[in-house]
């Protein structure tokens, strides 16, 4: 029984690191990257590298933190010690949630066409598709 739930949540982990690395390769980098082609000035609902720092700014943290504790648990037959050792970096978790809803507000106000264009192009970019699909 033991061996179930650790193989579930390595399982679980190694799903969830690979969607968090999709929405930084996929996503947050291309908008960083392509930020002036997706603005305009006329337009108050336009992207600014301000609104894409605080949407993003944890994604680091986040990946760090999964993919250690990924690597952490891969061989080991009781993942709870390791879990123990790992519980502080929820406050990763504390911190986003604590800005979650500043982070929705931002996403609600990317309405412009160019913006919608663009990420209709980055969610239909065969890798992504084929990584969603193997999940």
């Amino acid at each position: 029984k033991q061996l179930s739930y650790n193989h579930l949540l390595l399982a679980s982990e190694i799903f969830y690191l690979k969607e968090l690395q999709c929405i930084k390769e996929y996503i947050f980098v291309p908008i960083r990257d392509n930020i002036s082609s997706l603005t305009d000035e006329n337009d108050i609902n336009s992207i600014n590298h301000d609104d894409i720092n605080i949407a993003f700014k944890h994604w680091d943290h986040l990946l760090t933190f999964h993919d250690s504790f990924l690597s952490a648990i891969k061989n080991q037959k009781h993942i709870l010690p390791t879990l123990y050792q790992y519980i502080n970096f929820t406050k990763i978790y504390v911190d986003y949630s604590a800005e979650y809803e500043k982070i929705l507000n931002i996403f609600s106000h990317w309405r412009s066409p160019k913006f919608k264009q663009f990420i209709i192009k980055q969610l239909e970019n065969e890798n992504l598709i084929k990584i969603i699909e193997n999940n």
